[in-house]
């Protein structure tokens, strides 16, 4: 099984910019601390590292996923919130999307012809990785809404009958889940 690179020994160097305040700079510094509920990693202040995570402002959202051994950009736009901060210190970390574990057929229907143009990638499954060995996990950080990167008035899936737990809302994220920091466990624990 493959998988993204994790940080060597845990330790991920983060460079937020000093313009960057307010209730962003919370949101970001909230996210940070709630990844650090998982005792595998360590997101501190980049001094002197080579690589490290620069948080970049742009028109949206994206990330590397894993360690690259080089500077790589955790890209945020205006206007974010704890929720997406999350999202993308998750990849930072070495998380892939759950709704594309290659096993997410059993949970979920998709529906490619409701996704935007040019967003489908987004809703590919992919091979088997090192942390899909436990249970797929609706309330993950990294699970994406229904109605994330749908046509107006659509959904993009929908869980199997009987798959959702009850009392779960897919996509929103507050906190890293339980199968989250599992996650992070099997990815760190095996990174020697």
């Amino acid at each position: 099984m493959r998988g993204p690179e994790p940080w060597p020994g845990g330790k991920v160097p983060l460079l937020i910019p000093e313009t960057m305040k307010g209730a962003e700079r919370a949101f970001l510094e909230d996210a940070v601390s709630l990844w650090l509920r998982s005792p595998h990693v360590i997101i501190f202040e980049r001094t002197v590292e080579r690589a490290y995570v620069e948080v970049v402002r742009t028109a949206g959202a994206d990330s590397k996923i894993g360690y690259t051994g080089q500077p790589q950009p955790l890209c945020l736009p205006h206007g974010f919130g704890l929720d997406l901060a999350l999202h993308e210190l998750g990849h930072v970390l070495g998380l892939h999307h759950e709704h594309t574990r290659y096993d997410r057929d059993d949970y979920i229907e998709v529906f490619p012809e409701n996704v935007h143009f040019g967003l489908g990638p987004a809703f590919f499954a992919i091979e088997p990785r090192r942390d899909d060995v436990r249970p797929y996990d609706f309330a993950s950080v990294m699970h994406y809404a229904p109605d994330q990167l749908a046509k107006p008035g659509r959904v993009t899936f929908r869980a199997r009958p009987g798959k959702l737990p009850t009392g779960v809302r897919i996509g929103r994220w507050t906190e890293p889940s339980r199968g989250d920091l599992e996650s992070l466990a099997i990815l760190y624990d095996r990174s020697g």
